[in-house]
């Protein structure tokens, strides 16, 4: 219980992106079922080109803050994870290490994400 209430505003943070991406999803399954009965689908494009426009810049954003966590093995796990949405395996093949060893990375990276956005609302 801890873990899960120290990390959450990280956790909320990282989940920005994966939240953008469902929403796309969601509405290029609305397009294709209105398509498939023939229905308008014009309304829904422009949401989906503005959902896009969402996801673009919440994965510069946040890049721009995971640059900021020290090492560059957290770095790029936190990218593979949270910005390209891998998977732990996907990740722990492409990196070259154990699965085991990318949680462990994460979880240096969650630590130093919570302490970098608890500094930055302090200074708001």
């Amino acid at each position: 219980m801890f873990y899960e209430e120290t990390y959450m505003a990280a956790r909320d943070y990282l989940g920005r992106v994966r939240e953008a991406k469902e929403t796309i999803d969601v509405l290029e399954k609305r397009m294709e079922l209105k398509r498939e009965i023939g229905a308008d689908v014009e309304e829904l494009e422009g949401e989906l080109a503005n959902a896009r426009d969402v996801l673009k810049v919440c994965k510069a954003d946040t890049a721009e803050t995971i640059s900021r966590l020290g090492k560059a093995k957290v770095q790029m796990v936190m990218l593979l994870r949270y910005v390209e949405l891998k998977t732990w395996e996907q990740i722990a093949e492409e990196m070259d290490l154990t699965v085991r060893r990318i949680q462990s990375l994460h979880g240096s990276g969650l630590v130093s994400l919570e302490e970098q956005l608890t500094r930055d609302g302090d200074e708001v």
